[in-house]
C-alpha cells in the first residue's frame, strides 16, 4: 500500500452491512482493514485477522432448513462480539464465514487466549427449535507485517490458513505462515491438473482382493482409484482425493469410478460364472448429496445386467454424518434394491454404534488400525475386534478385516471367526490383468 499522501479515515459506511446478522459484510471488513494496514505502514502498531468457519453447518441447513441455519447464524454473531472487545471488527461474509480484526495485537500468547476465548463461546450449546446442538469452529489467523500491501492479500492468507485448520480436524486453529501459500499454489496446480485429468481420462482402477477366511479363495475386491499423472507416473489417492473432496471433483470421479467397476465386475462374472464375487466401490459424502446416486447404480446394474448383490459400496462414518437425513434416505433405498452396503474405516467416526442400528448395512470393515495391533499383547485391539465380531454376528452382518500383513494376524482373525480378510498379506492392490490372474490362480487352486 502506498503511504505517501493524505492520511485516510477510517470509514463508517452504515449500508455495508449483513443484512442478516447486521455486522459488517464483506465489502466493509475490506474498508476497516485497509485503513489499519494503511495505518499500520505510517504509524506502527499490530493487528490480527482470524477467518472462522463454523464446523458442521452444512449439516444444520441439510437436516434443520435454512431457518434454524439462519438462527444459528445470529447466534453466532451474537457470541463473537461478546467475546471480541470493543474495538475489535466483527463481520459476516455469508453462509458459516466470519472475521474478526483484532487491533494491537502481535505476540501468540495473546493470539492464543482470543482464539481460546471464541471457541469457548461458539463452543456452548445452542438451542435451536426444539433441537439443542454444539459446535466447535475453524480458524484462520494472520499476523500483520510490513511485506502486506493490501487488504486482500490478507483475506487471502487467512483463508489459505482456515483451510488448513479444517484439513486438520474440528476445532482447529491454523496461524499463516509463507509455506502455506506455497503449498497453496501447488495445491492450485494440482486441481487444475485433475480437472484436465476427468477431461481426458488419465485414471485408472486397482483391485485388491477380498479373501474368504473359512475358504482362502478369493469372494471379491475393492475397486481402488489410480492416477496416472503425466509426468509424474501413478499417484495414490491420498495424495489427490482429498483435493477432490474439496472443490466438488469427487462427484465426477465416483461416477467414473462407478461406471469402469460395474463394466469389471460384469466381464469376471461371465469370465468365471461359477464364482460369487462382488466388488466393493468407496462412495464419498458428496455424491450421497449432489449427485443422483440411485439412478446412477439403477442405471448401471440395467446395462450390465448385473445382480445388486454383485455390488458394495462403501460408506465411512464421516461421510454418513455429515449428511445424514440424505444418507439415510439413499441408503435405503439401495438396499431394497438389493445393493450391499459397508461401513468403512469401522471404530474411527463419530458414533460407530449408532450408525449400524440406524443405518441398513450388511458389511463392516474393522479399520487397519486395529488390526496392526492386532497381536499386541499390551494393546486392547483385540478385546475390541472379538467384541465388534459378535455384535456382528448378532445383527447379521459380514465382517472384513482390512490392513491383514502378517500370518499371525490371520490366524488370529480367523480364530475369532472373522469372515473376510484384505490386506498385503494376500496381495497388494493391482491391476486389472494382475486381479484377473489372481482370480485364475484362486479357481485353479479350488477345483
Amino acid at each position: 500500500m502506498n503511504s505517501v499522501g493524505k492520511e485516510k479515515t477510517e470509514p463508517h459506511d452504515v449500508t455495508s452491512l449483513d443484512t442478516l446478522t447486521w455486522l459488517p459484510n464483506r465489502t466493509a471488513f475490506l474498508g476497516k482493514l485497509e485503513y489499519n494496514l494503511d495505518d499500520m505502514h505510517r504509524n506502527g502498531g499490530s493487528f490480527i485477522v482470524l477467518f472462522i468457519n463454523l464446523d458442521g453447518f452444512r449439516s444444520v441447513n441439510e437436516s434443520l432448513g435454512h431457518t434454524v441455519g439462519d438462527q444459528l447464524l445470529l447466534e453466532v454473531s451474537r457470541r463473537l462480539c461478546d467475546a471480541m472487545r470493543p474495538q475489535d471488527v466483527v463481520a459476516h461474509f455469508g453462509a458459516d464465514e466470519f472475521t474478526v480484526l483484532a487491533k494491537d495485537v502481535s505476540n501468540l500468547p495473546d493470539v492464543e487466549s482470543i482464539i481460546q476465548r471464541i471457541q469457548r463461546s461458539l463452543g456452548r450449546p445452542y438451542n435451536l427449535g426444539e433441537e439443542q446442538l454444539s459446535f466447535s469452529a475453524s480458524i484462520g489467523v494472520v499476523i500483520s507485517s510490513e511485506h502486506y500491501e493490501n487488504p486482500d492479500a490478507i483475506l487471502r492468507d487467512a483463508s489459505i490458513a482456515v483451510h488448513r485448520a479444517k484439513s486438520l480436524g474440528k476445532a482447529r486453529h491454523q496461524i499463516f505462515d509463507v509455506s502455506m501459500h506455497q503449498q497453496a499454489l501447488l495445491r492450485l496446480g494440482l486441481e487444475g491438473d485433475l480437472r484436465r485429468a476427468i477431461e481426458q481420462d488419465e485414471f485408472e482402477l486397482y483391485y485388491q482382493p477380498f479373501i474368504s477366511l473359512p475358504t482362502d479363495e478369493i469372494v471379491g475386491f475393492e475397486a481402488l482409484i489410480r492416477w496416472n499423472r503425466p509426468g509424474h507416473g501413478i499417484v495414490e489417492p491420498q495424495e489427490f482425493i482429498p483435493v477432490a473432496e474439496k472443490n466438488g471433483l469427487i462427484v465426477p470421479m465416483g461416477s467414473w469410478v462407478l461406471r469402469q467397476g460395474c463394466r469389471q465386475i460384469c466381464n469376471w462374472l461371465k469370465q468365471f460364472p461359477d464364482q460369487n464375487l462382488s466388488l466393493g466401490i468407496n462412495v464419498a459424502s458428496l455424491q450421497i448429496s449432489q449427485s443422483d446416486l440411485v439412478g446412477e447404480v439403477t442405471e448401471l446394474l440395467r446395462k450390465h445386467q448385473l445382480d445388486a448383490q454383485s455390488l458394495e459400496l462403501e460408506i465411512t462414518e464421516s461421510g454418513i454424518v455429515e449428511n445424514p437425513i440424505a444418507a439415510a434416505d439413499v441408503m435405503q433405498t439401495l438396499n431394497q434394491m438389493g445393493v450391499q452396503l459397508s461401513i468403512d474405516d469401522f471404530g474411527t467416526g463419530y458414533s460407530s454404534l449408532s450408525q449400524l442400528y440406524r443405518f441398513p448395512f450388511d458389511t463392516l470393515k474393522i479399520d487397519r488400525l486395529f488390526i496392526s495391533q492386532l497381536c499386541d499383547p499390551d494393546d486392547d485391539s483385540s478385546v475390541f475386534v472379538e467384541a465388534i465380531l459378535q455384535l456382528a454376528k448378532n445383527l447379521g452382518m459380514i465382517v472384513i478385516a482390512e490392513g491383514i500383513e502378517t500370518g499371525d494376524q490371520l490366524r488370529k482373525l480367523k480364530d475369532m471367526g472373522c469372515d473376510i480378510g484384505q490386506g498385503y498379506f494376500f496381495s497388494k492392490p493391482v491391476s486389472r490383468d494382475d486381479a484377473t490372474a489372481l482370480l485364475e490362480r484362486s479357481c485353479a487352486t479350488m477345483t
